[in-house]
This record gives C-alpha cells, sequence and structure tokens, in this order.
C-alpha cells in the first residue's frame, strides 16, 4: 500500500516536471530576452561614462571607452537636477492624492443605493470603462 503511493507520487511529479531539452530551450529563451531588455541599458551607462568622441566614433558600446565623469559633474552642478526631481514628485504626490480623493469619493457616492441620479452616475462611470475612446485622428 505505502510502495503504491510512492509509485503515484514519482508519476505525479514527472508529469508535473519539463524534459530536460524543454527547460534548456526556456532558459536559453530566457536569457535572450533578458539580453535584449539589458543592452539598452548598459549602453547608455556605458556611454555616460564615455567621452564624447569615443561616443561618435562607436555609437553602441558595452564598455565605456576614454572613461570621464564629466557628464556626471555637469548634471549635479547645475540646477536643472534638483528642479527637475522636486516637479516629478510634486507631479507624483498631487497626482496621487487628487486620483485617490476622486475615486473614493465616487467610490462612496455609488455606494449608496438611495442617492438620487444613483443609476445615471454608474452608467457614467461604466460606459467609459467598457469602450476605448480609441485613436484620435490628426
Amino acid at each position: 500500500m505505502v510502495k503504491r503511493m510512492q509509485m503515484k507520487h514519482v508519476k505525479k511529479r514527472r508529469l508535473n516536471e519539463n524534459p530536460l531539452y524543454a527547460r534548456v530551450i526556456i532558459a536559453g529563451v530566457l536569457c535572450l530576452a533578458s539580453a535584449v531588455c539589458l543592452y539598452p541599458l548598459i549602453n547608455v551607462f556605458a556611454k555616460s561614462l564615455s567621452e564624447a568622441h569615443a561616443i561618435y566614433g562607436n555609437p553602441t558600446m558595452i564598455w565605456p571607452r576614454s572613461v570621464t565623469l564629466e557628464a556626471y559633474k555637469y548634471i549635479f552642478s547645475t540646477p536643472v537636477l534638483l528642479k527637475s526631481f522636486g516637479i516629478t514628485v510634486f507631479a507624483t504626490v498631487v497626482g496621487t492624492l487628487l486620483n485617490l480623493f476622486f475615486t473614493v469619493t465616487c467610490a462612496y457616492s455609488l455606494s449608496r443605493v438611495h442617492v438620487p441620479g444613483n443609476k445615471l452616475m454608474l452608467w457614467y462611470v461604466v460606459i467609459p470603462m467598457l469602450f476605448g475612446a480609441g485613436l484620435i485622428p490628426q
């Protein structure tokens, strides 16, 4: 009886496990997808550490040539980085708070059945969720 249960357990595990060739193919596809996603990031980082004449000579690179930190010195010496970071934080915080406020107030009013115009407001919210606006022609 115990041996029969062990055999069922072994068979079930073998059915759920991919064969070796499938695991190799899956690993290869995932490695290729990772390389395709990481290459642009590595390229930008290598360019940021290279001098301008090295970038013009070789626009796609993995390793930086003639390493310099001049680009980073320039970025951190100008007030543009701090200003743009402040604008980003402001837009994120204010946008999130406004979105949360309007979503909560709309959801609360739609949850009350006895509010006049509840069905109309519900359709006003549901219809845009069902039908997309599509592309706007120029």
